[in-house]
């Protein structure tokens, strides 16, 4: 009978073997001591680097960034984002008509009539 190996076992044979595995979102917050949501708001910040792509619908950091500083880590981010470079705000956009114009349609009728 096969022994079970665990998540962390893996982690750590990656580690052995020179691969510098990845960690989601959870394993990073957990590691960092803050939630998930803490993590996107540092991203967009630009206060830790963006998280790779992995798949389709997965993305991680490598887990060699995990033990880094927040200095460091804010170093890496900026120049991912290209040595200072702040990106335009994207602009608010509503989700109907309706909200654009701020009233229902037949308030506008009454209100030109």
């Amino acid at each position: 009978m096969l022994a079970e190996t665990t998540k962390d076992d893996r982690f750590k044979q990656a580690i052995a073997a020179g691969i510098d595995p990845y960690i989601g979102k959870r394993e990073m917050a957990k590691l960092r001591n803050c939630s998930e949501r803490t993590l996107t708001r540092w991203v967009k910040e630009r206060r830790i680097p963006a998280p790779e792509l992995i798949g389709v619908r997965k993305v991680g950091w490598r887990a060699s960034l995990a033990n880094l500083s927040f200095a460091e880590l804010e170093r890496i981010a900026k120049e991912q984002a290209g040595e200072g470079e702040v990106p335009a705000p994207t602009p608010v956009t509503p989700k109907s008509k309706r909200a654009a114009l701020g009233s229902s349609p037949l308030r506008q009728l009454a209100a030109t009539a």
